[in-house]
């Protein structure tokens, strides 16, 4: 039986399950290969059991690429360019995905959340640079 999967940020590294064998409780867990040191992203590892990894999958399959949200950005600001954006980042906020970014474009910044799922822009503020 299939009790925990380890992800490391979308990354599966490991699985594990329990069987009966001589009558005993017995726990296993088989690693998949990677090139991934688990030192260097031990702060990222995530505990999950296998139906808390399929929402994870179907709602992480239904989020747009990053390309897919600068096009959104861009076609707000006429003229500006994919090297405007100063900052974009993908979080969890009240359960959703969304992007939040910055775009710095002709003296004005741009502060905006764009819903990672649909491309709905949830925040979009514009403030001068000098304030």
């Amino acid at each position: 039986m299939l009790k925990k999967i380890i992800l490391i940020g979308s990354l599966l590294i490991a699985f594990v399950f329990e069987m009966l064998a001589n009558l005993e409780n017995i726990s296993n867990r088989v690693e998949i290969s990677t090139n991934v040191s688990h030192e260097e992203n031990s702060s990222n590892i995530d505990f999950v059991d296998a139906a808390d990894a399929t929402r994870i999958n179907r709602h992480n399959s239904n989020i747009m690429p990053e390309e897919r949200i600068r096009t959104i950005v861009l076609s707000r600001v006429p003229g500006s360019r994919d090297v405007d954006i100063r900052h974009l980042k993908k979080e969890e906020d009240d359960g959703l995905t969304i992007f939040e970014g910055t775009l710095l474009y002709k003296e004005l910044e741009y502060d905006f959340e764009i819903d990672a799922q649909t491309g709905d822009v949830r925040s979009w503020e514009i403030e001068s640079i000098y304030d």
